[in-house]
């Protein structure tokens, strides 16, 4: 199934259209670094006191195997802060830019019974900042979907350039769409932000779901840099 631009508009609704799907991207993601910084910068922070004391305690006591299991869930409780605070706020784009991002968010999801490969090519951390991160929501999105409604056990994710165009693909050996795909991205939250962020740039998408021969489902999404 392919999504397109919208018929026949004029350039006033378009342009108010844009200006709607921005505004609505704009405000999620100022959220979203809201929320990740106040865990990375407070909850986080508080964690890693609490360990410090933990740990001058076991010094100074000498309880270290009476301890150990309440460090171990520290430890836990820190990392899944660290992780969610990552989601919400990728600081790793500006630092190592959007291939090495994607990647270590593969890393982050993949499990033994779900594997994750990852095929990004450098040229990636040189586009604009505003549009690395709408390519890192993108998949990160899609890569949600496959884990949370798939029931797959392997994801291939595919991000190339074709004729100037920066070309998605994110592909799952899962259960496919269960119901009519025009319904699911009507009702789904997860795949409308998406289709915000594919209009931002003049692109389009295609899902091909449970075909004949074919298994899981393959998301294709074309975007158009700014010139």
């Amino acid at each position: 199934m392919l999504f397109e631009k919208d018929n026949e508009q004029t350039s006033t609704e378009t342009d108010l259209q844009l200006l709607r799907h921005k505004i609505i991207v704009e405000t999620q993601e100022e959220e979203r670094m809201t929320i990740g910084s106040a865990l990375h910068d407070s909850v986080a922070q508080l964690l890693y006191g609490i360990r410090l004391n933990l740990q001058y305690h076991i010094l100074q006591h000498g309880d270290r195997e009476r301890f150990m299991n309440v460090k171990s869930m520290l430890n836990e409780a820190i990392q899944q802060v660290r992780n969610i605070s990552m989601e919400l706020y990728p600081s790793m784009l500006s630092e190592f830019g959007l291939a090495q991002s994607i990647r270590a968010m593969a890393n982050r999801f993949s499990l033994p019974d779900f594997q994750i490969v990852v095929m990004a090519q450098s040229f990636l951390d040189h586009l604009p900042g505003n549009m690395q991160l709408a390519i890192y929501r993108i998949v990160q999105e899609l890569l949600n979907n496959a884990m949370k409604h798939a029931a797959a056990d392997q994801v291939l994710i595919r991000i190339t350039e074709r004729k100037g165009k920066i070309y998605i693909q994110v592909t799952d050996n899962g259960n496919g769409f269960e119901k009519n795909v025009s319904s699911c991205v009507a009702n789904g939250t997860g795949i409308r932000n998406i289709r915000y962020r594919i209009k931002l740039y003049n692109g389009l998408m295609r899902i091909r779901t449970n075909q004949t021969k074919i298994q899981g489902t393959t998301v294709s999404i074309y975007l158009n840099p700014p010139k």
